[in-house]
């Protein structure tokens, strides 16, 4: 499919040239007449929620099979997050269309939308461009028509619930389960929101601490990129009793779009460990060690190496010390692989799961080739500005043919359901997902 795309633009060179053989004029002949282009904007999908993404296409038609297109001014969205997908200038080889008369086209550009949460007010400046023939001097220019996207109002919480501005499908992981601290020594608590939806706007949650723990600071963390994004937040807190205590699990309400309601995404609750302060401190801050060395007494170390005991009690403690590094090395070893980009990929790949379950066909189009993109990107190792389709051309050396074919097939399955009258579903939703299950291990062996 790539290579027949590409390769209509030396067949336009070619008709062109027999033109001006046929008609006696030179092939740099300026024939804006044939061109009757227009700048469509085509978005999906059409309703949104603020808080939700859309992705917008700009598409240049014609009545002929290539132009050369070029951009005068770039849209400009206002109350927006944006992410630009692709944009193409120079020659285009257009893609023929049959309706009620034959035309071409093809995309210029596409953008990622998602309305801010905290904006009322959201605008779309056309994008401008300047359309001609193929080796013509002087083309048109011409604006894109508005697109055709409605935002709609949010719905209104239940009662005594406070929206903070998630919209989509989320989860929190603690970083840790059980937390150690020290009385009035500084401590950090983490989370890590992963998911699919609208982080930037996600204010940090405020949690309920007891009345002897105190909040020095707090921050988030927005990190990585769509559809691998993820955001920490983190606590600095100082406990001022030395006593053990538990943290509740929370809740953060947030907006499901697909069902049109908020559900409650639950905050893991966190257990608080007091650790008591090394023997040496205890007793120099009673003054302890400072009257053992004024009368000359002996003091506690050279009393007892001497007995067995206290050998006894050296080895017990170096066995505790290397579980606690061992399980210590765990923890950090389950903290990297829960911040990887793979980690969140198969976190999203559960998400979409669910949909198929629950018969949401466009959702799990849409999140497999979020995914699928975002897996060839990382074992081809290429950066996210580029298409899907040269995306699929760098992964080339790296994946067999089989796999090759599964992905393409998984992408034109998705715009084939997206943009078809029809809306059918051309690839099963089960060899979709062994197609997704392969690109995993791949990397995983990788």
């Amino acid at each position: 499919m790539v290579n027949r795309k590409h390769n209509r633009i030396p067949l336009a060179f070619a008709f062109a040239l027999a033109f001006s053989a046929l008609h006696g004029t030179p092939a740099r002949a300026e024939t804006p007449d044939l061109v009757s282009p227009r700048l469509i904007t085509e978005c999906y999908p059409r309703k949104i929620y603020p808080g939700q993404t859309t992705v917008c296409s700009f598409i240049v038609t014609a009545k002929v099979s290539a132009v050369e297109v070029e951009v005068a001014k770039f849209p400009e969205f206002r109350g927006f997050w944006t992410d630009n997908l692709s944009l193409r200038q120079g020659p285009l080889g257009l893609n023929q269309v049959y309706a009620k008369e034959i035309y071409f086209r093809a995309t210029v550009g596409s953008y990622s939308l998602s309305p801010m949460v905290s904006r009322d007010k959201h605008t779309i400046e056309p994008m401008k461009l300047v359309v001609k023939m193929l080796g013509a001097v002087r083309g048109i220019e011409i604006a894109s028509e508005p697109p055709q996207v409605e935002i709609l109002p949010l719905p209104k919480p239940a009662a005594g619930k406070e929206f903070k501005g998630a919209v989509g499908r989320f989860q929190f992981l603690a970083e840790s389960p059980s937390l150690p601290f020290q009385k009035d020594e500084p401590v950090t608590l983490r989370y890590l929101l992963v998911g699919d939806g609208n982080f930037q706007d996600i204010l940090t949650p405020k949690l309920e601490f007891p009345d002897f723990v105190e909040v020095i600071s707090s921050r988030a963390i927005l990190e990585g990129a769509n559809p691998a994004m993820r955001k920490t937040f983190e606590y600095s807190l100082v406990v001022h009793e030395e006593k053990s205590f538990s943290l509740p699990p929370g809740q953060m309400l947030a907006l499901d779009p697909a069902m049109s309601q908020y559900y409650d995404v639950t905050i893991p609750g966190v257990e608080f460990r007091a650790m008591p302060k090394p023997p040496l401190e205890q007793a120099a801050a009673r003054g302890d060690v400072l009257a053992t060395i004024a009368t000359g007494e002996p003091t506690f170390y050279s009393a007892v190496t001497d007995k067995v005991w206290f050998w006894i009690a050296q080895g017990i403690f170096g066995v505790l010390f290397l579980i606690a590094s061992i399980l210590q090395f765990m923890s950090y070893r389950r903290e990297q692989e829960e911040r990887s980009p793979l980690f969140v990929l198969r976190l999203r790949y559960e998400i979409a799961l669910e949909a198929a379950r629950n018969d949401r066909v466009e959702d799990f189009l849409r999140l497999s080739d979020e995914i699928s993109v975002a897996m060839l990107r990382l074992i081809a190792n290429t950066p996210p500005s580029l298409s899907r389709v040269a995306t699929l051309e760098r992964a080339k050396g790296k994946l067999d043919e089989t796999t090759l074919r599964e992905v393409s097939a998984l992408f034109a399955a998705r715009d084939n359901y997206l943009y078809s009258p029809e809306r059918t579903l051309t690839v099963p939703v089960e060899k979709l997902q062994t197609t997704l299950d392969g690109l995993f291990r791949i990397k995983k062996a990788a």
